[in-house]
């Protein structure tokens, strides 16, 4: 029963985005959903990526896929973007708002091929909201564990562009610390040494996580080492991220990432100009809601260039 009621959620959810999808006799682009919500840490790391439930869009329909034909499908000339969702986010609103990147990346394609992966984690409400961020906070780690052996293996074959919101941007960030070499929660990338062979960038929206995590020898301080470019957003005035330190344990009560931005530039030395700082502000206000963020005319324009590198920037 579970089953059939996610499935309607989802043929709900799509039902009217799908009218565009018809218009065209053949699409050169492809949504898929990879669903991480019920992968365990306890097989081997090395299996982790079968755990997923792959699925893509066709016709209005998802179609049941798996792994390999996922990562088999790969190609150098079709960039891969990924959406992390943020906290308290259930699979219809998931599937709503990795849509709405997903059409706007589809407009700015301009016919060129590209895939875009929904990335779904546990992040549906579980209690109150400090107890429900330590809870969720903890999920960070096992989700970014997962996604780092996603990058490793879409990195061989394409470029990957990630885009996290609120502890979406938690979770990438520890993914990408450990793509560079780095440990999580006592765990580390089991198949660190291959190297990677197509770019990986990523976006980080409204993050909620620690201002000083990418400093060296701090909680992500290898993150830098693992992506090639890195947009962080800050928003001094987000209501949720005001509140962030006091979700955290006593002791470690920083300020949030996606409200000040990143701390002591000065100490990131050379990765430095990896850093793409975007003020949202006046743009966003007081709200922590995606919907809102992504509408930011700056933010959507040069997330694309990372998506589509060889584009420039709408006016």
């Amino acid at each position: 029963m579970r089953h059939l009621k996610e499935a309607a959620i989802l043929l709900f959810t799509i039902a009217i985005p799908c009218v565009q999808l018809l218009a065209s006799e053949q699409s050169s682009e492809q949504f898929w959903l990879i669903d991480a919500r019920r992968a365990s840490t306890s097989c081997d790391h090395s299996t982790l990526v079968d755990q997923f439930d792959f699925s893509y869009l066709d016709d209005c329909n998802w179609q049941s896929s798996s792994g390999e034909k996922f990562f088999e499908s790969s190609c150098p000339d079709v960039p891969t973007g990924v959406y992390v969702h943020g906290n308290r986010t259930d699979l219809c609103k998931a599937i709503s708002d990795g849509y709405y990147v997903y059409n706007y990346m589809k407009r700015r394609a301009q016919g060129r091929p590209f895939r875009f992966v929904l990335w779904a984690w546990p992040s549906t409400k579980t209690c109150g909201p400090r107890r429900d961020a330590q809870i969720k906070s903890h999920r960070c780690d096992t989700q970014g564990l997962f996604l780092a052996h996603f990058f490793d293996k879409a990195g061989q074959k394409t470029s990957v562009c990630a885009i996290g919101h609120s502890f979406g941007a938690k979770i990438i960030a520890n993914a990408l610390h450990l793509v560079g070499g780095g440990q999580v929660a006592g765990k580390v990338l089991t198949c660190q040494a291959r190297e990677r062979k197509q770019p990986l960038q990523a976006v980080l929206v409204a993050a909620a996580m620690e201002a000083g995590a990418l400093l060296p020898n701090h909680r992500n301080g290898l993150a830098l080492t693992g992506v090639d470019r890195l947009i962080i957003t800050c928003n001094r005035y987000d209501r949720v991220l005001k509140w962030y330190p006091l979700t955290m344990m006593r002791g470690s009560r920083k300020p949030a990432l996606g409200r000040v931005g990143p701390m002591c530039l000065g100490q990131l030395g050379n990765q430095r100009h990896k850093i793409d700082l975007i003020n949202t502000s006046c743009s966003v206000g007081k709200t922590h809601d995606w919907s809102r963020y992504i509408r930011s005319a700056t933010l959507r324009n040069r997330m694309a260039t990372y998506f589509f590198p060889d584009r420039e920037e709408e006016n």
